[in-house]
């Protein structure tokens, strides 16, 4: 039998004295005051949306409905997301076969048959948007000669990253005294001597004004990739002063499966008077996602709409056609969770459908700047997020908007002169050079 405890066990435990407590507390009260004051000096410090955009990347889901009533942002969407009807009726994205990664493969140039091109599958097609100008003629030259991403990649697997230059064509008005904007014949003659040398060139034929960014040169840029011989994974646009990484960004899209529409970027200091989108610095898409951009029937006035590429790139994402059995989270008119209008809605209020009532359902606009399902329960679209990743030069400098681990970007925007792009190249390169992650490490599964 146990003994009983005596009187001296049942005694409490005096305890500490008040002032004891308050000193054992006052070290994570000062910690804890000190962070609050670093968040609230970091979101003074940069601009409105940008705090905005950063509360809903570090907050789960459920909580995006708050934050876009609590945390101020300038604009935002008054209505759902225009829908394009030729995108929507397109073939279903979950129809298209993608292609299996095989050893390099050659074709004639049907253009040169002295020349053959490269047609086996690529894993990445990185695509550079550029101008038929001297400044980006200087800078193509740069990047093939100095700060190439294929000198991270292996020699013998360069054939699964295509890299391209993307530029339209200006030409003379026949029968008038005025041109494209960018015409100069003197130029023309050095970028087909350029492309005869590289052949590395794309020219997009038939642009609005010969060359633009904002009317329907990203759209035109899909259509060729997509109806082209050579097929692939996933296909990246990119801006001439953008650094990509490609040792760092390769095993995020192999993380991934190209089998699943998706479309990559960063929301990151997106501007929030537009439906949600990833930054044109640096984007892309899964073959299935292209596939159906590429083929869609959609005439030429809807693809060249003036509008901002990058957001406009976003705003066809909530056109893409409609899963043969999409999740339970699509309601019956292309409606969901985040956006409870029907997609072809245009008003600020809905009428009942019970006229007994007689009153309006007025719809809380706020919804639609927030981040959509992920995946899309209508389209299956797979939104990749890479957040802090990718982001302009001047944010990695200081306002943290860009991690400053080099192990993690993947690519870096803004470097407008050449000194800063080879300078930045050089210290990317020695960095992971040092830890020996510069050239890719090709997976198992992908070599020969």
């Amino acid at each position: 039998m146990l003994p009983l405890p005596s009187s001296t066990q049942l005694k409490p435990k005096p305890s500490p004295p008040p002032r004891r407590r308050f000193l054992f507390l006052l070290p994570f009260v000062a910690a804890s005051t000190y962070l609050l004051y670093l968040v609230l000096h970091y979101c003074s410090s940069i601009p409105p949306h940008h705090r905005y955009n950063t509360a809903l990347h570090y907050t789960p889901p459920w909580l995006h409905p708050a934050i876009g009533h609590l945390v101020p942002h300038p604009g935002g969407p008054s209505g759902p997301p225009r829908i394009i009807p030729g995108l929507r009726s397109a073939r279903p994205m979950e129809e298209w076969d993608v292609p299996l990664l095989t050893n390099p493969s050659y074709a004639p140039d049907p253009s040169d048959t002295s020349n053959a091109i490269l047609t086996s599958p690529a894993l990445l097609m990185l695509h550079i948007f550029s101008t038929p100008t001297p400044e980006s003629r200087a800078r193509r030259s740069l990047i093939r000669s100095t700060a190439s991403p294929l000198l991270s990649i292996p020699p013998q697997y360069r054939h699964l990253v295509e890299l391209k230059f993307i530029l339209g064509r200006p030409t003379p008005i026949v029968g008038s005294s005025s041109a494209s904007p960018l015409w100069n014949e003197t130029e023309e003659q050095m970028v087909d001597a350029e492309d005869k040398m590289y052949g590395d060139l794309v020219r997009l034929e038939g642009l609005e004004d010969g060359e633009n960014l904002n009317k329907g040169k990203t759209w035109e840029w899909i259509r060729w990739v997509g109806t082209r011989e050579r097929v692939g994974w996933w296909v990246m646009k990119c801006d001439d002063d953008t650094l990509p990484i490609l040792p760092n960004l390769l095993p995020i899209l192999l993380a991934n499966r190209p089998t699943i529409p998706s479309y990559f970027g960063t929301s990151l200091g997106h501007w929030t008077g537009y439906h949600f989108y990833f930054e044109g610095m640096m984007y892309g898409f899964s073959w299935p996602v292209i596939k159906t951009l590429a083929t869609a029937p959609v005439p030429a006035y809807e693809r060249n709409t003036q509008r901002n590429e990058d957001a406009f790139m976003g705003e066809l994402m909530f056109s893409l056609p409609f899963l043969h059995t999409p999740s339970s989270g699509c309601l019956p008119e292309g409606e969901t969770v985040m956006f409870p209008r029907p997609a072809g809605a245009e008003r600020n209020d809905i009428e009942d459908k019970d006229d007994s009532k007689n009153e309006k359902q007025i719809v809380d606009n706020t919804n639609y700047a927030l981040p959509p399902p992920n995946p899309d329960p209508c389209t299956g679209l797979f939104r990749l997020d890479l957040g802090r990743r990718l982001g302009d030069y001047d944010h990695a400098q200081g306002q943290g908007l860009v991690t400053g681990n080099m192990e993690d970007i993947v690519g870096l925007h803004g470097l407008k002169n050449d000194e800063d792009y080879v300078k930045v190249y050089n210290q990317f390169r020695t960095q992971l050079e040092e830890g020996r992650k510069w050239e890719w490490a090709v997976p198992d599964a992908l070599r020969v």
